[in-house]
């Protein structure tokens, strides 16, 4: 959801909640898939101390909120800070293990599953590991040498590594192998400014920051081609020919194809505002033909977008309900198709002031929801999460 005009005084569904806990026994309407085992993790910011001093809504302490479920049922929902070393001193928690924290220790935007565990992100930040139960375990240096990293990695489908850029006076791009047992670095020359993201195609590697875009080859030497474009919103490209094309939203679904040389050309796929663009995670960078958004601002609807058609169709969540990102998570029974799975994400109910986790067919979103969990409480407005399956 976008950051409230003054991030001083939170309020509504800004405001932060004031405890942890754990809700067993959800009720569900609808039917969950029996194949639907794990967790649905969402973090943002919720200040672990009440504070009168001006801040940016990005800057506050973090905490994770997930749903569990498991062959039909609706385990449980839980929530907890990310325990900080500022979390910790204001808990009165014992400070977690791990290397130093970094110069900037705010963990407050991104939670993902890569190598086996659940990492929580923040920009410049270690990444902080998370056990199932949402306990933080402690600090890990996935970049080495104690640099803070960016918080929106990607895991490569094709090899199940996890790349990130790190921040620092040499900012570098990071290859961590699927069980987390080596490392690669690879040192990013003549950066703009600090990389703070990155997107992978087949060939490419897309490197973005505040305002400015890079693009070079993912082997051999890193030497990109910068151009001052703003791309804040990216989230999948791919291999376009001799250039690549990435797409992002904002004010609209848009295509940006960047040629040799710094060129850019901007195709408007779709002119509604839009958020949260995402694509089945098996063909991210390869080329998706699907993609699914959430409407821009205080809109109710979840898209789904084919740009082989050019089609759209919507599912409109009702009056009130604002959607956060959803995830896709594959059904075994449709695998071989793209759009075989289900989308699911957290949905803020403001008649009831509660939270219910939706389960939607990404292949038929138009049709009524598969299953609606209700939570008992209310959930803030987050920024991104992550479907987390059962191991």
């Amino acid at each position: 959801m976008p950051s409230p005009p003054d991030p001083r005084f939170l309020t509504g569904n800004y405001a932060p909640v004031p405890d942890e806990t754990t809700v067993p026994g959800l009720t569900v309407d609808g039917t969950l898939p029996a194949t639907l085992s794990g967790q649905y993790v969402r973090i943002g910011p919720n200040p672990a101390a009440t504070t009168a001093t001006p801040c940016t809504w990005e800057s506050l302490d973090g905490m994770v909120h997930s749903v569990t479920v498991h062959g039909g049922r609706a385990v449980a929902y839980r929530n907890r800070w990310i325990t900080t070393d500022s979390v910790a001193r204001t808990l009165g928690a014992d400070p977690v293990p791990g290397p130093p924290a970094a110069p900037v220790d705010t963990v407050a935007t991104n939670v993902i599953a890569a190598g086996g565990r659940i990492l929580a992100l923040g920009p410049g930040a270690l990444a902080y590991e998370l056990d199932d139960m949402l306990v933080t375990r402690g600090r890990v240096d996935l970049a080495g040498g104690g640099r803070g990293v960016g918080a929106h990695p990607q895991v490569d489908p094709l090899t199940g590594a996890l790349h990130l850029v790190s921040y620092g006076d040499e900012p570098a791009h990071h290859v961590v192998s699927p069980r987390s047992q080596t490392r690669i670095t690879v040192p990013v020359p003549d950066a703009p400014a600090p990389l703070e993201r990155l997107l992978l195609t087949r060939t490419r590697l897309v490197l973005l920051g505040d305002g400015f875009v890079g693009v070079t080859r993912r082997t051999g030497e890193c030497r990109p081609q910068w151009a001052p474009l703003d791309l804040a919103d990216a989230f999948d490209a791919d291999d376009h020919g001799g250039a690549v094309a990435v797409l992002t939203t904002g004010p609209g679904l848009r295509r940006t194809t960047l040629e040799s040389l710094g060129d850019a050309r901007h195709e408007l796929l779709d002119e509604s505002p839009q958020r949260f663009g995402l694509v089945n995670p098996r063909v991210a960078g390869l080329g998706a033909r699907y993609v699914w958004t959430v409407a821009g601002e205080a809109g109710t609807e979840v898209f789904r977008h084919d740009l082989r058609s050019g089609t759209r169709s919507g599912h409109d969540l009702g009056a009130g309900r604002r959607p956060g990102e959803l995830s896709f998570v594959a059904d075994p029974a449709r695998r071989h198709r793209e759009d075989g799975g289900w989308l699911i994400g957290l949905v803020h109910d403001e008649d009831r002031n509660e939270a219910d986790l939706v389960v939607l067919d990404a292949a038929a979103i138009d049709r009524p929801a598969v299953a609606t969990v209700h939570i008992p409480r209310r959930i803030p407005y987050g920024l991104h999460g992550s479907w987390i399956p059962a191991v």
